[in-house]
C-alpha cells in the first residue's frame, strides 16, 4: 500500500521529500514511486509502476533512463546495508535467459542489435564494393547466416590448422591411418596456432606497450592463464567428438587420465610472480631449452636476431615446461592441445551454438572478429546527419568540467605535494584527451578502415564458415604483430589492435597515460543522450568517465609524464604519506586487497556528485517534472548501474559508504554499514 507524501517525508528522517512521482509519456506510460525507508526496521520499499516497454515505446530519452533504473531494482533490499542489490538487484534475473550479468553486458547485448539492423540493410543494398570493409563484413556475415550449427566447424578448424607442414591433428579424419607421431612438435604446433590468435596454451606471448616506455611495443611471455582443464568426463566427450579416439576404445580412459595429469604437471609449475624479466631470445633459449627463435619466425613470419629481448613474467613456470611436456607421448600432448583449441573456439564464439538465434549470433561474430569494421559502419549509420558532432560535444563539455573539478582538488592539496608535483600532475590533467570510438583521429575513418582491410583476402563466394573465419584471425593477428615495429600513435591518432581473448568494451576505458576513449556503444538510450536530464548523464556516463581518468593517476601510472615518457620523479608516489593515510582509511577485508582501484572509485564519486551538487554546478539541479524521486536518490541509483552485479560489490560498497551524502540521501541510521562515522578523502 503506499504512503501518503507526510507518511513519506516522516520516513525519509525530514530531509528531501520522496512522494509519489508521475512520468508521463506520449504513449501514457507512468512511473509513480517513492523510496521509503523505516528507520527502525531499516527496510526499504518502492511503490511503482512500470510500463511494458514492448508495448509502451518510450517518449523521451529520460523516461527510458528512468525506466531502466526502475526495472533493476529490487526494492525489498536494504539501501543503507545491501545498496547493489536495492539498486541493481532484479537485473540478472531479468536477463537470465539472453545471460546478460552487468551494464556491459546490457551494452554490449544492445549494440549488437543495432549492429545486425546494419547489416541487415547492407543485404539489401543493390551494389556494393566487394573490396570495401563493408562489403567483407556482409561476406562474412552471410556466410554465417548459410551456415547451420555443426561439430564439423571443429574438425575444419583443426584441418585449416594443422600443426605442421603435412601433418594432421590426431582425429577421425585420418580415416584409420597411423598418425604420424615422431613427426609432431609442440612447439610448431604452438607456433602455428598463434598465427590464428589462439594464444593462451602452454605459454602465451602478447605484443603489448612496454612497461617502461609505453612508447614503444614488446614482446611478452607469461603462463597462460586458463584455469585447471576440464573435468574426466568433458575432456572425454571432446576427445570423442573429435575422434582421437571411440567412446569404448580401451585407451580412452588412459589418455584422459594423461591428459589431465600432464594439465597438473603443468598447474604445479612455479606461479607467476609479479617480477618481470628482460632477456634476449639467446639467453631466454639457455634457460629454458625452448626454442623461442624458432616460435617466433613461425609466428610473426620472419627471422628474429638471437640478441632481441623479450620480457617475461613468471620465468620459474618457462624454465619448467619443456621438461614437464617431455614426460608426455606426441600423442597426449597433442591431445591435450586440442581441448585446449576447442575450449578456445568456444569461448572466443567462432563456433556456432544451437538453439540461440542464428542472426545474434553472426552479427556478434562480426563485432567481435571485425571490430574495426564495425565500428565504422555502426558510427556511420547511427551519428549521421550531425549527431556526431552533437554527443562529442556534450562529451568533452562534460569532461571539462570534471577536468576543471579534479585541478581544484589538487590544487587544495590534501597529499601534501610540493609544487613541482604538483605542476606534474596538473600537467598530466591537462594533456588527457577524450575520444569517441577507438579508431584514429584522422579526416578520412572510412578510408582507414578500407585500407586496414585491404589485404584480406576473402572468397568472392566463400561457403566454408571456418575458412572465412580463419583468414580473419590471420588477418587480425597478423596487424597486431605488425605493431611491434612500429613506435605507438599519441594523443587522437592513438591507435591498438588488442588479443583475440580481449573483450570489447562499452564503457570509457583508458588507453595510454594520456587518452581515454568512450566506446560508441554508451552512447545510446536509456545510457547517454545529449537530450537527457544532467542527472543520468552525469552520474552513469560521467562517472565511468572520470573513472578512466583517474587511471592515469594510480601510483603505478605516476611515472609517466604528460607525454608518455617514463619519468623517476613520481616513481614512488605510492609511499606518499598523505596518499598511504587515505587509502588505509578504506576497507581492507580480504576482498579489498586493490586499494588503488577502490581509492579511483571512491574518488570519482565524490567528484562527479560534488561537481554536480555544488554550489557553483553548471548542471541542471532543477528538480525534473517526469519525477518527483528526489535527484540524489536518481544520481545514485543511475551511478550504482556501473557497478552491478557480485564481482562489483566491495567497490560499489566503498564508493557509497565513503560518500559523505548516502546516509542522509536514503535516512540511513547511525550504525548502517554504508553509512560509517568516518568518511574517506582521497586527493
Amino acid at each position: 500500500m503506499a504512503n501518503s507524501r507526510q507518511e513519506t517525508e516522516k520516513m525519509m528522517g525530514g530531509g528531501a521529500a520522496s512522494v509519489p512521482a508521475t512520468c508521463s509519456s506520449s504513449m501514457n506510460g507512468s512511473h509513480e514511486g517513492s523510496l521509503t525507508l523505516s528507520p527502525g526496521s531499516g527496510s526499504a520499499t518502492l511503490m511503482r509502476h512500470s510500463p511494458d516497454i514492448n508495448q509502451h515505446p518510450y517518449g523521451n530519452p529520460d523516461e527510458a533512463a528512468l525506466d531502466f533504473i526502475y526495472k533493476n531494482m529490487d526494492d525489498t533490499a536494504n539501501p543503507c546495508q545491501d545498496f547493489q542489490n536495492f539498486s541493481s538487484g532484479n537485473f540478472e534475473a531479468l536477463h537470465k535467459e539472453a545471460k546478460l550479468y552487468d551494464l556491459q553486458d546490457s551494452i554490449r547485448d544492445a549494440s549488437t542489435g543495432k549492429l545486425q539492423i546494419v547489416l541487415e540493410k547492407l543485404r539489401d543494398r543493390v551494389f556494393i564494393d566487394e573490396s570495401s570493409a563493408e562489403g567483407k563484413a556482409l561476406r562474412f556475415y552471410e556466410t554465417c547466416l548459410n551456415t547451420s550449427p555443426s561439430r564439423q566447424l571443429f574438425f575444419s578448424f583443426l584441418e585449416l590448422m594443422p600443426p605442421g607442414e603435412d601433418l594432421p591433428w590426431p582425429t577421425s579424419r585420418l580415416r584409420g591411418s597411423r598418425w604420424p607421431e615422431e613427426r609432431f612438435e609442440w612447439l610448431e604446433a604452438l607456433a602455428r596456432l598463434r598465427r590464428f590468435g589462439i594464444e593462451n596454451l602452454l605459454f602465451r606471448m602478447n605484443v603489448v606497450q612496454d612497461w617502461v616506455d609505453p612508447n614503444h611495443f614488446v614482446v611478452y611471455l607469461k603462463r597462460p592463464t586458463y584455469p585447471t582443464i576440464l573435468d574426466e568426463n568433458s575432456n572425454k566427450d571432446i576427445l570423442v567428438g573429435i575422434g582421437i579416439l571411440k567412446k569404448n576404445h580401451p585407451s580412452i580412459n588412459t589418455l584422459v587420465a594423461d591428459i589431465m595429469a600432464l594439465d597438473d604437471d603443468l598447474q604445479n609449475l612455479p606461479p607467476e610472480e609479479s617480477r618481470s624479466y628482460t632477456l634476449s631470445i639467446e639467453e631466454f633459449e639457455d634457460q629454458t631449452g625452448i626454442q623461442l627463435s624458432k616460435y617466433l619466425e613461425i609466428s610473426f613470419g620472419r627471422p628474429f636476431d638471437p640478441s632481441f629481448e623479450v620480457k617475461i613474467v613468471g620465468m620459474g613456470y618457462l624454465e619448467g615446461l619443456k621438461a614437464v611436456i617431455e614426460k608426455y607421448t606426441n600423442k597426449v600432448v597433442a591431445s591435450y592441445m586440442i581441448i585446449g583449441i576447442v575450449r578456445s573456439l568456444i569461448q572466443q564464439q567462432l563456433v556456432l551454438k544451437t538453439g540461440s538465434n542464428h542472426q545474434v549470433q553472426c552479427s556478434t561474430a562480426v563485432r567481435r572478429h571485425m571490430e574495426v569494421a564495425s565500428e565504422v559502419l555502426y558510427k556511420d549509420y547511427y551519428f549521421r546527419q550531425g549527431r556526431l558532432q552533437r554527443y562529442d560535444r556534450a562529451v568533452q563539455q562534460m569532461f571539462e568540467v570534471f577536468r576543471a573539478a579534479f585541478l581544484k582538488r589538487i590544487e587544495k592539496n590534501r597529499l601534501n605535494l610540493t609544487a613541482e608535483e604538483q605542476t606534474f600532475v596538473k600537467q598530466k590533467l591537462r594533456a588527457i584527451k577524450v575520444r569517441l570510438g577507438s579508431l584514429p583521429n584522422v579526416p578520412d575513418q572510412r578510408r582507414f578502415v578500407n585500407d586496414f582491410y585491404s589485404d584480406l583476402e576473402l572468397e568472392k563466394h566463400p561457403t566454408n564458415l571456418a575458412k572465412i573465419l580463419l583468414n580473419i584471425l590471420e588477418h587480425r593477428t597478423r596487424h597486431t604483430l605488425k605493431q611491434l615495429d612500429r613506435p605507438t600513435p599519441k594523443g587522437n591518432h592513438f591507435f591498438r589492435l588488442e588479443e583475440l581473448g580481449y573483450i570489447l568494451q562499452t564503457e570509457p576505458y583508458y588507453r595510454t597515460s594520456n587518452l581515454v576513449v568512450v566506446p560508441y556503444d554508451i552512447l545510446q538510450e536509456p545510457y547517454f543522450s545529449p537530450d537527457q536530464h544532467d542527472v543520468f548523464k552525469v552520474s552513469l556516463l560521467g562517472f565511468s568517465m572520470i573513472r578512466a581518468v583517474l587511471e592515469n593517476f594510480k601510483p603505478y601510472n605516476m611515472r609517466f609524464d604528460n607525454e608518455s615518457n617514463y619519468s623517476e620523479f613520481m616513481e614512488n608516489f605510492g609511499e606518499n604519506f598523505a596518499y598511504v593515510e587515505a587509502t588505509n582509511c578504506l576497507d581492507r577485508s580480504k576482498e579489498s586487497s586493490q586499494l588503488n582501484e577502490h581509492a579511483i572509485n571512491v574518488l570519482a564519486l565524490k567528484l562527479v556528485y560534488d561537481t554536480y551538487f555544488g554550489e557553483d554546478s553548471k548542471f541542471s539541479q532543477e528538480q525534473p517534472s517526469f519525477t518527483k524521486l528526489p535527484l540524489k536518490q536518481i544520481f545514485l541509483l543511475n551511478f550504482a548501474q556501473n557497478l552491478m552485479y557480485k564481482w562489483n560489490t566491495v567497490r560499489l560498497n566503498q564508493a557509497v559508504r565513503n560518500l559523505n551524502d548516502f546516509g542522509e540521501v536514503f535516512n540511513c541510521p547511525a550504525d548502517a554499514f554504508l553509512n560509517p562515522e568516518t568518511k574517506c578523502e582521497i586527493w
